[in-house]
């Protein structure tokens, strides 16, 4: 007797989170119901561990003030700043910061900004100008006290000066003084869409100490309006959505913020404690704050408006410097505090985490069959867990669910007939340097009851295997017959998702039963297709994932 099987396999699959969470069923490919302690953003079409949390002492360093952070493009930190007995300094660090060495910057008082280049070059902003680190030493190229460099867009150089000026260059060698009006002291520099901003200090004479300044076309700075003349403006931020911050001070330090480009400014809520904002960060969607006071606080913003505060240590009377390395990890540059030595403060990877998927209507008829769950992921040194559960309707609370052990592992017949699926993965990690890092995940189900069932009668005449899948260029597809049987017109094709032919391989009757053929896909688009096998009355479908 001869038996016909033509189900076919179906899958969810789900390579992308940027689109966050809050989606309790599936709309969006690219967005999830909810997480903890889990980064969406931090890496393109991957979840991990988030960070920052809590914090740990690197070690003493024999410094007095870190007053700049920076990680260059291969993944080193910098850190600069001045000793007790006022000499500038930069150490570097390899291993996350555990380990520094000392980079013997040339003689200088202070060293109060870091900066990489687009060209990958390291410059230092110093109480003698702006240094360039060749890789073993410092060669001066502007001989000006300089509080902060930036590099625009464009790649041109500018660098605020102590004593109120900006210089500019396009080589970062050659130099050229612009005009700031009144300008005193400039502390921070930032970009805003081919307009510069400069923050400082104005007249100190006439008690008018707020300063910040605007230009248009990178060469005349004038002064904009800021109402709060008590203020000298120590940092600045652009945040994502185009909001202006200054941090303020000294005394009764406060955040300001401005979404005009600096016509009105607002006052978020007061920083308790604070005297000075000396440094302003945004990382994974919060905004930060550096202070100085009888004890330096760590302050966050979720809102841009309200403020909670952490005490990274009790020793630490200001935070100078912040920043956010590519992994994650949060740096707090520190001064000298009581009885010890000035320490870099860093917050690593949480220890544990969670995301649940939305809710998927895989069937609306509840007439399916579960078959397997396949997923990638880099584990470095972590642990994950992969759980689903199904139910007749989109909202899972209460139901059972069950652990796959391994990518590939069957979903049990228990949870078929229930048309809603999700997904659940735990990540843990033993250590705060590093994550596993899931790439995607996929269920595989069967769209008509009874489906298992009939696939095995047809796996007993002829089997269709392909691995790896998904793959990103290439991938083989093996296939498998009766030996008993006498078979003809045996063809291979692959399909897109809408069933037009995308290539066909030929096999001839007299080929081998259990044979094999690698499909290089280099020209393929990245998607769903799926593979055909079929020799006489017999045949059998695979899907494919390609991913680019």
């Amino acid at each position: 007797m001869t038996i016909f099987c033509f189900l076919l396999l179906v899958s969810w699959l789900q390579t992308d989170w940027s689109g966050g969470g809050g989606q309790p069923s599936w709309i969006d490919s690219t967005k999830y119901f909810n997480r903890s302690h889990i980064n969406h953003s931090k890496m393109s079409g991957s979840i991990l561990l988030n960070a920052p949390n809590g914090w740990v002492n690197t070690g003493e360093l024999p410094t007095n003030h870190i007053w700049a952070l920076v990680e260059t493009h291969d993944s080193v930190i910098y850190v600069g700043g001045d000793s007790t007995a006022s000499k500038g300094f930069v150490f570097k660090s390899e291993d996350y910061g555990n380990t520094w060495v000392n980079t013997n910057i040339l003689s200088c008082s202070w060293v109060h900004s870091l900066l990489e280049s687009h060209a990958d070059t390291l410059y230092a902003g110093t109480s003698v100008g702006v240094l360039k680190y060749t890789g073993t030493n410092w060669v001066s190229t502007l001989s000006e006290q300089i509080n902060v460099l930036i590099e625009t867009k464009d790649s041109i150089f500018y660098a605020g000066t102590w004593n109120g000026e900006i210089w500019k260059s396009s080589d970062g060698n050659s130099w050229n003084k612009l005009t700031v009006n009144n300008g005193v002291r400039i502390w921070d520099m930032i970009e805003i869409s081919d307009t510069l901003y400069a923050s400082g200090t104005r007249d100190i004479k006439s008690n008018d100490f707020s300063g910040i300044f605007k230009s248009g076309d990178g060469m005349i700075f004038d002064t904009i309006t800021f109402p709060h003349i008590d203020r000298v403006v120590y940092s600045l931020l652009l945040a994502n959505d185009s909001t202006i911050y200054a941090g303020t001070g000294p005394d009764s330090g406060k955040v300001f913020k401005t979404q005009d480009g600096g016509n009105i400014w607002d006052t978020t809520q007061s920083l308790e404690y604070a005297n000075s904002i000396y440094s302003l960060l945004q990382g994974d969607g919060a905004i930060y704050a550096g202070t100085g006071s009888l004890a330096g606080y760590l302050y966050k913003s979720t809102n841009g408006q309200s403020w909670s505060f952490e005490d990274i240590d009790a020793t630490i009377s200001t935070i100078y410097s912040l920043f956010q390395a590519s992994n994650g990890f949060l740096y707090a540059g520190t001064n000298k505090g009581i009885g010890s030595g000035t320490s870099v403060w860093r917050a690593g990877y949480f220890p544990t985490g969670y995301l649940k998927s939305s809710s998927f209507e895989a069937s609306v008829t509840n007439e399916l069959n579960y078959d397997s769950v396949f997923w990638d992921v880099e584990l470095n040194g972590g642990a994950i867990e992969v759980w689903v559960r199904t139910n007749t309707e989109p909202d899972m609370f209460g139901m059972d669910s069950f652990e796959l052990s391994h990518s590939g592992d069957t979903i049990p017949d228990a949870f078929d007939g229930k048309g809603y699926i999700q997904y659940q993965v735990k990540f843990s990690s033993p250590s705060q340097y590093s994550t596993p890092i899931f790439k995607y995940i996929g269920i595989n189900y069967f769209p008509i009851s009874g489906a298992k069932e009939n696939a095995q009668c047809k796996t007993q005449n002829i089997k269709l295997e392909i691995y790896p899948n998904p793959f990103i260029r290439k991938t083989i597809i093996r296939y498998s017959l009766n030996k008993s049987q006498t078979i003809h017109n045996s063809q291979l094709t692959i399909h897109d998702i809408a069933g037009r032919l995308i290539q066909k391989f030929p096999i001839s009757d007299s080929q081998s039963p259990n044979h094999e053929i690698t499909w290089d896909a280099k020209e393929i688009s990245a998607g769903i297709y799926f593979a055909k096998f079929k020799a006489d009355d017999y045949e059998d479908t695979k899907k494919l994932i390609i991913l680019k």
